[in-house]
């Protein structure tokens, strides 16, 4: 009896490069979104059954727009998907350590992410004209920071030729000790986690002569925060939500800025630091639970009207 080998973990790469043209192969495709990377590929035909007079059974199907999404849960390590993100990179210095400073832009790069699948018949999967709708980095205490991308595509080409891949991220990923928080002048003291999440609002424009998608258009942009943080005074969260130490009877007045940085707590070539800043924000609503069983802790959002950039410093030369 022949049998024939079931995929499995082991068996998949995935790599992403950034498009040159939106829904192109792109020419280089060698990165990876980090290790313990779970990635999704979802696609949907849209299909429609059409019924006649004189059957209750449907008579035809019909596939109309093509829709495709994607999604990569993975340690944060490397951080050159930020510009899938955020559009740009504003700045680039240093001569080891680098330093990347991701910026605003109107517009965000697609991507091509090649899933590659090595069986008995090999399964080359090139999802194409992929952008990134959402971010989300999460880090917790006694955890790895983690980053959880999602967005849509515009096609997929298969082949059963496996292109050159590579497997796991070469950074160190970044942990909780390495984080902290600062809002406005003052250092957040005993931050249990905190969540910074980043929105494009994406929609894929579709037209006539097509199933699939033109271009991935980006709307209105959304920054925010959630902060959980082992309650010592009020300065923090609860004297910004209230707009002072007695509450404000106007709309309080903006935090000027949120630094989030991550680190490996190292200097010079052997540095890798994650550094966000994010300025005019409000904190929305604010929750603090009292029980006699807990350490007391406080809660709450925040909203940020601008990023000022997001630097990656690291000692590679070489960035997609």
């Amino acid at each position: 009896m022949t049998f024939t080998e079931i995929g499995h973990g082991t068996d998949v790469t995935s790599n992403w490069g950034y498009e040159t043209t939106f829904g192109t192969l792109a020419t280089t495709i060698s990165q990876v979104f980090g290790n313990g990377e779970i990635v999704t590929v979802s696609q949907n035909n849209n299909t429609e059954r059409l019924y006649a007079l004189g059957s209750r059974n449907a008579q035809k199907f019909v596939s109309k727009k093509y829709d495709g999404t994607w999604s990569a849960d993975f340690a944060l390590g490397n951080a050159y998907f930020l510009k899938a993100v955020l559009g740009t990179v504003g700045s680039e210095t240093g001569t080891g350590p680098y330093t990347r400073t991701y910026a605003e832009n109107n517009t965000c790069p697609s991507m091509s992410i090649a899933n590659a699948v090595n069986l008995d018949t090999d399964s080359m999967q090139n999802v194409l004209g992929a952008k990134a709708n959402n971010m989300t980095l999460n880090c917790n205490v006694n955890e790895v920071a983690r980053v959880k991308l999602d967005g849509m595509f515009q096609k997929m080409t298969k082949t059963t030729t496996l292109a050159t891949t590579t497997s796991g991220d070469s950074e160190d990923p970044l942990i909780f000790s390495g984080a902290s928080i600062k809002l406005g002048s003052t250092s957040a003291a005993d931050v249990q986690s905190i969540e910074m999440t980043v929105g494009n609002n994406m929609e894929y424009l579709f037209g006539l002569g097509s199933r699939f998608a033109t271009k991935g258009v980006e709307k209105q942009r959304e920054y925010s925060f959630k902060i959980s943080e082992a309650y010592e005074d009020d300065t923090i969260l609860l004297n910004n939500f209230l707009g002072s130490s007695t509450q404000s009877t106007t709309s309080p007045a903006n935090l000027t800025s949120l630094v989030a940085t991550f680190t490996n707590g190292l200097t010079s070539t052997n540095q890798r630091t994650l550094i966000a800043t994010f300025t005019q924000l409000q904190i929305p609503t604010y929750d603090m639970t009292f029980n006699i069983n807990e350490i007391l802790k406080e809660e709450a959002p925040l909203w940020a009207l601008n990023c000022s950039g997001i630097s990656y410093i690291n000692n590679s030369s070489s960035s997609p």
